[in-house]
């Protein structure tokens, strides 16, 4: 009798595991390039609006970015600006940077690097956000003024 109850439960945890083990969890991570160039520039009234963000990696550590800026704002083109972004793996390659002083946009940037676009939430310092998608640039041009 202890011989077939010890069967028994050796049976059970083959079964229990085999059919644990058929489940398969899927991770999904496409490999993403994080440099280039993003922008949500539109032309109205051939005026350019909008934000160009290009995300270059810059230095010998891994994962070392900065963001080269320019914004639009009633068909003017800023000075370019540079900051440095940091990344981080948080369910997405995450890149983030604070606006510099005097630049059209305000606060902390940050977004989802996807492989057509990034996904942006702009946290200004009066506690409101934006959010923005700036399309990624194939050809990686600056948009033409």
């Amino acid at each position: 009798m202890c011989r077939r109850t010890i069967a028994s439960f050796i049976l059970v945890v083959v079964v229990a595991g085999c059919s644990h083990s058929s489940r398969r969890e899927t991770f999904r991570h496409v490999l993403v390039e994080i440099q280039g160039t993003f922008t949500n520039v539109t032309f109205l009234a051939d005026r350019p609006e909008g934000l160009v963000v290009r995300i270059i990696e810059s230095g010998p550590g891994f994962h070392e970015y900065q963001a080269v800026l320019q914004s639009f704002v009633n068909g003017v083109p800023s000075k370019l600006v540079v900051a440095d972004a940091e990344w981080r793996f948080a369910s997405c390659d995450m890149i983030s940077f604070t606006f510099p002083p005097g630049f059209a946009y305000q606060g902390t940037f940050e977004s989802c690097v996807g492989v057509a676009q990034l996904a942006a939430t702009i946290r200004q310092p009066d506690g409101t956000t934006l959010r923005l998608t700036l399309r990624r640039k194939v050809d990686a041009t600056w948009p033409a003024v």
